[in-house]
């Protein structure tokens, strides 16, 4: 018998329509899993594997989740934990998430709003962390500090897309 930790299964993704998702979920179909694919915004099942839902973290997601093994987030880390908490995942066994560099860049900001933002932040990746070790799931929080090379982004493709157009880049 192989140990369930060797097997396969199914990966619950949200924010499967980030930049992240979209170069994720061609990934996790490439190794054979079964992926259940989470957006606010409609989505059509594609070519990616992926079988999607509409739902918003953390009450506006019902469904049968018992057979989830992984979750990858990359929505709000507050709202997982909330969602973890008070939903049956008998299966689970890994967290995977995104939170932000800013956590930690903002710590002592001059500006009272990015140091709340760094405090919400930290406060998320706790009660996260919390939320998984009370189901016995490993937790992992990534840090990136800026997320772009898809297009989807709202900051530097747009940026980009000017200076080919103007062969200029004005630097901000």
């Amino acid at each position: 018998m192989t140990p369930k930790s060797a097997s396969v299964g199914s990966t619950l993704v949200f924010g499967a329509s980030s930049q992240i998702g979209y170069c994720l979920l061609p990934m996790l179909s490439a190794e054979g899993v079964r992926v259940i694919a989470v957006s606010r915004s409609p989505q059509q099942d594609r070519e990616q594997g992926a079988h999607w839902l509409r739902g918003e973290l953390p009450e506006r997601l019902q469904g049968d989740f018992s057979e989830i093994e992984s979750i990858a987030c990359f929505a709000p880390l507050d709202a997982l934990a909330a969602w973890i908490s008070n939903t049956r995942l008998p299966a689970l066994e890994r967290v995977v998430a995104t939170s932000s560099m800013s956590a930690e860049s903002k710590r002592q900001s001059p500006v009272a709003a990015e140091r709340a933002l760094a405090q919400r932040l930290r406060e998320g990746e706790q009660t996260l962390m919390r939320a998984c070790e009370s189901r016995g799931a490993v937790c992992t929080i990534l840090r990136p500090t800026l997320i772009y090379g898809v297009g989807l982004d709202k900051s530097l493709t747009p940026l980009a897309r000017r200076a080919a157009k103007t062969h200029v880049f004005v630097l901000p």
